[in-house]
């Protein structure tokens, strides 16, 4: 299977890098000045994944470079970016090709804001008992959401969905800090209206009132301006 991944941040180097060692022909879209980096260096990947490497069969900074025909295409980019992005590869789909979207979903509306907020891992948000205190009344108003749209979940409800949270994903992403924290820190705009700003976006059009999503989202908003403001 040939395959073409925008983007290697974390996602798409998990995926780039697990789908090479599979035996598919992988190639990757990064910024100019990653290129020659990753030609000579190769993708590795450590963690919940387990430790591997390889090199990919093409990395490249312009979509015009790369053969006409895939079968699959990961996006891996941030929210905001898909728009663009989408009509930037739109000369290479076809009928048959497959477009996934690999983006930070609802279930990181939790971990990822409160990361980047308190500069500390996602083991660390667990353990003390004030941030388990945000994390758990995030979760419990998404599903206040979720109960109000119809919108089902793999999970009935937020008991249910915090004891696979605390039981296997806190576990095994304990040691990981948000994207988000390293957006902030690098000065970039963060995702936090497709996450935490969506769910209250969305809380409005059902006269929902979501408190702690709303504040979350005020919060990463100021210090984004205080970030690009210095």
């Amino acid at each position: 299977m040939k395959v073409l991944v925008i983007g290697l941040g974390a996602l798409g180097s998990v995926y780039s890098c697990l789908l090479k060692n599979k035996g598919h022909r992988v190639a990757a879209l990064v910024r100019e000045p990653m290129v020659e980096v990753i030609q000579n260096q190769g993708v590795s990947i450590t963690g919940i994944w387990g430790d591997h490497e390889t090199k990919l069969d093409e990395v490249v900074s312009d979509l015009t470079s790369l053969e006409k025909v895939f079968d699959l295409i990961l996006l891996t980019v941030k929210s905001f970016d898909t728009g663009k992005m989408a009509q930037e590869i739109s000369h290479l789909i076809t009928p048959s090709t497959y477009v996934v979207l690999l983006q930070n979903g609802y279930g990181n509306s939790a971990l990822n804001p409160l990361g980047a907020l308190f500069g500390v891992n996602y083991g660390k948000l667990a353990e003390v008992e004030h941030t388990r205190l945000l994390l758990e009344s995030i979760i419990t108003e998404i599903f206040e959401l979720l109960a109000v749209s119809g919108q089902e979940t793999l999970w009935p409800d937020a008991p249910t969905y915090l004891r696979d949270f605390y039981g296997k994903m806190v576990p095994t992403t304990a040691a990981h800090h948000a994207s988000m924290l390293q957006d902030i820190q690098k000065g970039r705009r963060t995702e936090i209206d497709a996450l935490n700003g969506a769910v209250v976006q969305l809380g409005r059009k059902y006269n929902l009132r979501l408190p702690v999503n709303e504040v979350v989202t005020a919060m990463i908003k100021a210090k984004e301006q205080f970030i690009n403001a210095r």
